[in-house]
């Protein structure tokens, strides 16, 4: 999408958070609204889980906070988007895009399940998840390494 040299001039991070919010708007089918200092009011509501730290959570000030909010404002700032994060306990906030109360969701894991209701953009971060117990344990898995 972007070159080289514009990631090395803006920076990672700033490349990353473009590239995935720009993504997101061409894989969901809708386009950018006009940025609210020409005088357009929209505002995409954005819902957050309020307990998923560090990616997303509420701060002690009670502001939402996180990687994926970081991220969803580095994007609304650089594009001139109105946008309100909605954070909220994740089964309701999961429920409120099914339903279409809200825009976009900050972060969800991919399912088969999810992909019928919701349009999914290319992950901008990998996570994986492992158990791991001393040696001398009582514990054991089906992997060798």
């Amino acid at each position: 999408m972007f070159g080289a040299h514009f990631c090395s001039i803006k920076g990672f991070r700033y490349c990353i958070a473009v590239s995935l919010i720009l993504f997101l708007f061409l894989s969901v089918g809708i386009s950018p609204p006009v940025s609210a200092s020409s005088g357009d009011d929209h505002v995409l509501i954005v819902g957050a889980d309020e307990y998923f730290p560090p990616y997303e959570y509420v701060d002690y000030n009670g502001r939402p906070a996180g990687f994926n909010i970081d991220i969803m404002n580095a994007v609304a700032e650089e594009m001139s988007l109105n946008i309100s994060i909605r954070p909220g306990p994740w089964q309701e906030v999961k429920s409120d895009v099914e339903s279409g109360k809200i825009d976009l969701m900050s972060g969800m894991f991919y399912s088969e399940k999810r992909d019928v209701y919701v349009n999914f953009s290319k992950p901008y971060i990998l996570v994986s998840h492992a158990i791991y117990v001393r040696e001398d344990s009582d514990i054991r898995g089906g992997l060798k390494t």
